[in-house]
């Protein structure tokens, strides 16, 4: 499926969390509107903040549309039995947004026809735009030519449907089938670029091959060496994008993984699943429908796991990175207070991938979220006086996101328990998860393992929450209070890496410690020279955060600053704040809770200030997030493609 996004380009080496989260279906195979069944084709409507994702529900007969951040979808085509009616579906295997037109474009396979069908119901009839021909796969370029595939016919064919185009123009294959450069076997999903090239899945020849604008003849830019795994091959291939460096994305249906493809390439890399065939947040069974958000978020229709996954970017820092000095609010700002445009001694804080940015407001008694570019905020927990209801928090010190259930995890410090919040829309559904604790912060690993640290007891443990976990393993500390390196005084925030190594904020022996996977002892990574200034010294650390090279970022809450201490530093370097303590833009009266978006920008809650900071990269730098900030942020209009 296709449709136009406004996206920036990605990095050749860029690299995504390896484990995707459910963002529609999931739940089995069925026709509830949180299930799938068989999905195909899918694109993402991202022109607001709700992060549309709508999806050709094959066995279903409908088109689904599921709003970021909620697995219950909507029916908004279809969905009226299978069946020729106009307003039925056959088998629908793919669909795409004609923003000219506001409509959505449907490839009913079923039913050998390209549909139209409004996005507002009763604004149109549903219409047929093209018959008579067994579709499988559809794009449309920057001209709003619409572009579709035939299995039956091996080619794909062009058609001006805003002049009611019923017959096309040949652009690709039409050769009869077979495994030429002027022939295609069985092209599914197809891609077209802003100069109109075509890029098609020829899924029986196992290549994914580019027909430039009046060509022939097509160019074998991936695969086209015969079924199989190895790094030049591919194996049904399905769902395509290409992104405005000329890298091609393969969704490979027979090998159960992602591939990208370098232009020029001659062999591909596995950038999702590879893992064998399953179930897992890692694994696939039948990728089919491929599109990218343009935040650079990949979602892939699992076709037999009956669900939508979903890939966020692992944001790349350099460890010569440049923050801008003064920072400025996105959240609070406005005096100590409780209105939703205040806040009162903001704590932990995380974002999503949406850059909605979600805070423990500690004397509020709530969690609040704001929208990116709106200091005016919503409370998503709590809120209700503080208390020891289910429904109550008292003194909340840290919050995350736990992507695989979609909800908040609390740590409700002053009721000594973790809850759990729903994210779904008006059904918070709050749990205590753990109980009779001092917690202080919280941190999720890669497996969906939470990690809690204790003020009382000096250490962190790991829950395994969802097999609902009580008692933990102890990963660091619980030794007695001490300065020893088996031993915390006072740890507040932590941060766990990619190989579940666990970084401790040891705020009383004014220490950052590292403790690796089953280790007995940790390794002192930044600070242990007692409380200071110089730059061998931390004061009271409290918010961390590790980037993939390992670099750490501290927040020092006694220093009203933040430092870098670079893999293997003895001393760290200020990156924003250190200018005394003091309300301005480039100030910090306490800093507390620390988080890094996709982009690579810092979000700080300024303790005593009340409030949220943002601090943006420089030019100098160019980070990841530099890159999509500026060289590249210069957005294109691209057709997104998927199965």
């Amino acid at each position: 499926l296709s449709t136009f996004l406004v996206i920036p380009k990605i990095l050749v080496d860029e690299v995504w969390e390896e484990k995707g989260f459910t963002v529609a279906g999931g739940h089995g195979r069925g026709r509830e509107n949180d299930e799938l069944a068989n999905p195909l084709g899918l694109c993402v409507d991202d022109d607001n903040d709700d992060q549309n994702i709508i999806i050709a529900d094959q066995s279903n007969d409908r088109i689904i549309q599921c709003k970021g951040g909620n697995t219950n979808g909507e029916v908004i085509a279809g969905g009226n039995g299978e069946g020729d009616r106009v307003d039925q579906l056959n088998s629908p295997s793919d669909v795409l947004i004609d923003k000219q037109s506001k409509n959505l474009l449907i490839c009913d396979r079923g039913n050998r026809r390209v549909v139209q069908w409004p996005r507002f119901r009763g604004k149109t009839d549903p219409k047929i735009l093209i018959g008579n021909i067994n579709c499988r796969g559809l794009a449309m370029d920057n001209q709003g030519n619409l572009y579709v595939s035939d299995t039956e016919k091996h080619e794909v064919r062009r058609y001006d449907i805003h002049f009611g185009e019923k017959e096309g123009i040949l652009v690709a294959g039409g050769n009869g089938e077979g495994d030429g450069i002027n022939q295609l076997n069985y092209p599914t999903c197809i891609f077209v670029d802003r100069q109109q090239n075509v890029y098609v899945s020829d899924s029986k020849n196992h290549r994914v091959v580019k027909w430039k604008k009046g060509a022939t003849e097509g160019v074998v830019v991936a695969g086209g060496e015969g079924n199989g795994y190895c790094g030049i091959q591919l194996s049904g291939p399905r769902g395509i994008f290409v992104d405005p460096l000329g890298t091609l994305y393969v969704a490979e249906f027979g090998n159960d993984r992602l591939t990208r493809w370098p232009q020029g390439a001659k062999e591909g890399t596995v950038i999702a699943g590879g893992h064998d065939q399953g179930e897992e947040a890692n694994q696939f069974n039948g990728p089919s429908g491929l599109c990218f958000d343009k935040c650079g978020r990949i979602y892939v229709a699992d076709y037999f796991n009956h669900r939508v996954q979903s890939f966020s970017l692992i944001p790349k820092i350099l460890v010569d990175e440049v923050w801008e000095e003064e920072g400025y609010s996105v959240a609070g700002g406005h005096g100590k207070g409780e209105n939703k445009n205040q806040l009162e001694y903001p704590s932990g804080i995380c974002i999503d991938d949406d850059l909605k940015i979600i805070i423990a407001d500690q004397f509020n008694n709530r969690i609040i979220q704001c929208k990116r570019g709106n200091t005016d905020g919503e409370v998503v927990a709590g809120g209700n006086g503080e208390g020891d209801r289910v429904d109550q928090l008292k003194g909340p010190r840290d919050v995350l996101i736990d992507k695989q259930s979609n909800s908040l995890l609390i740590c409700d410090q002053g009721n000594r328990r973790v809850v759990q919040w729903s994210r779904e829309i008006d059904k918070p559904d709050p749990k205590i998860l753990i109980g009779n604790i001092n917690c202080r912060g919280l941190a999720m690993d890669n497996q969906g393992n939470l990690y809690v640290s204790d003020t009382e007891k000096h250490e962190v443990r790991r829950y395994d929450i969802h097999l609902r976990d009580k008692k933990g393993i102890r990963v660091a500390g619980g030794n007695g209070e001490g300065d020893g390196i088996n031993q915390l005084n006072y740890p507040t925030c932590i941060f766990v890496d990619r190989q579940q190594n666990v970084y401790v904020s040891d705020s009383m022996n004014h220490r950052v410690v590292k403790w690796k996977k089953g280790a007995t002892e940790g390794v002192v990574v930044a600070g242990g020279e007692g409380n200071g200034y110089s730059r061998v010294q931390l004061s009271d650390p409290r918010g961390i955060f590790v980037d993939p090279l390992g670099t750490l970022y501290v927040a020092e809450f006694g220093n009203d600053r933040l430092t870098r201490w670079p893999h293997g530093a003895k001393e760290g370097t200020v990156i924003a704040g250190g200018h005394g303590e003091g309300a301005e833009a480039n100030q910090f009266n306490r800093p507390s809770g620390l988080c890094f978006d996709k982009s690579g920008r810092i979000y700080v809650a300024d303790y005593y200030n009340h409030r949220v900071q943002r601090f943006a990269q420089k030019q100098k730098g160019m980070s990841l997030g530099q890159l999509l900030k500026t060289k590249f942020q210069k957005v294109i209009q691209v057709i997104n493609n998927s199965e």
